[in-house]
């Protein structure tokens, strides 16, 4: 069997932007296969790096900026994300800079086949909220739903 990670990013107090956060926190109260871990990666950056270790596949949920339809899901793979901005900053770390990074941490070793399972969302406000609009709460239950069938989560939940 595949070894799969769920690797969930966002920003739990930027609104829409926590879409992942919320997807972390529902596919906890699920029980999940052996071969499939689920984590946090909220804002973590580069500092998710040993998430994508020791596994053959790696989904990442994030919210996404596409100037589209907001909650609209979409499954993407490394080469549809744009590259990193050229100039670097720890302070403007995204996920296409840890994309840009893994590469260098396999080197040698095989990497686990990587696709991004994104909403889009609407540029960040800048203020602050734990809640999410009902476009971004019906693509949460969209995704869990989603990765439960794909991952065979069974039916029961925790707790």
């Amino acid at each position: 069997m595949l070894v799969v990670h769920v690797v969930c990013f966002g920003s739990l107090v930027q609104g829409d932007d926590g879409f992942g956060v919320h997807v972390h926190r529902r596919l906890l109260a699920h029980l999940w296969p052996a071969h499939v871990r689920i984590f946090d990666g909220s804002t973590l950056g580069l500092g998710a790096l040993a998430a994508f270790d020791d596994c053959d596949r790696a989904v990442v949920v994030d919210a996404l900026e596409l100037r589209g339809s907001p909650g609209r899901l979409h499954r993407l793979r490394l080469d549809e994300l744009a590259p990193p901005v050229e100039t670097f900053s720890a302070h403007a770390m995204d996920l296409s800079h840890l994309f840009h990074v893994l590469p260098i941490l396999f080197d040698g070793r095989p990497m686990p086949a990587i696709e991004v399972l994104g909403a889009e969302i609407e540029r960040p406000s800048g203020t602050f909220s734990m809640s999410l609009s009902p476009a971004l709460q019906a693509a949460v239950d969209a995704t869990v739903i989603l990765l439960r069938a794909e991952l065979g989560a069974p039916s029961n939940t925790l707790g």
